[in-house]
């Protein structure tokens, strides 16, 4: 089973914690909504401040936008095509995929750390 080099790569540069991951999944369950930090908070079984920070990531890399509407922040998926497309396909994946993905990238980062040592 290959998974697309795009995809992957997408998933490398964007997806560098476990809060990050599970954002990318559930924006592309959920790419029309916007929601608060409380309810992603509570979606993602997660605490304030992996939220915030993963939240202000994205929306810095330009993977959500924000809004303000009663006082409150909602977060949504951005609008651009590109970059919603690789959401989408992330979430378009099955089970036995993100598997392989997750292990690739557990995989490259132990190459890299293994590099780090070795080189000093």
């Amino acid at each position: 089973m290959v998974i697309q080099t795009e995809v992957y790569r997408f998933l490398q540069e964007y997806g560098d914690s476990r809060v990050k991951r599970e954002l990318l999944l559930f924006w592309g369950m959920h790419p029309n909504a916007r929601f608060d930090r409380r309810a992603i908070c509570y979606a993602l079984d997660c605490n304030k401040l992996e939220a915030e920070k993963a939240l202000r990531s994205m929306v810095d890399e330009g993977l959500l936008l924000e809004a303000r509407s009663n006082g409150l922040t909602l977060y949504q998926l951005t609008a651009n095509d590109e970059r919603r497309h690789s959401v989408l396909e992330l979430a378009a994946l099955n089970w036995e995929q993100w598997q392989l993905v997750f292990r690739d990238m557990a995989h490259q980062d132990s190459l890299a750390i293994y590099q780090g040592v070795v080189a000093r």
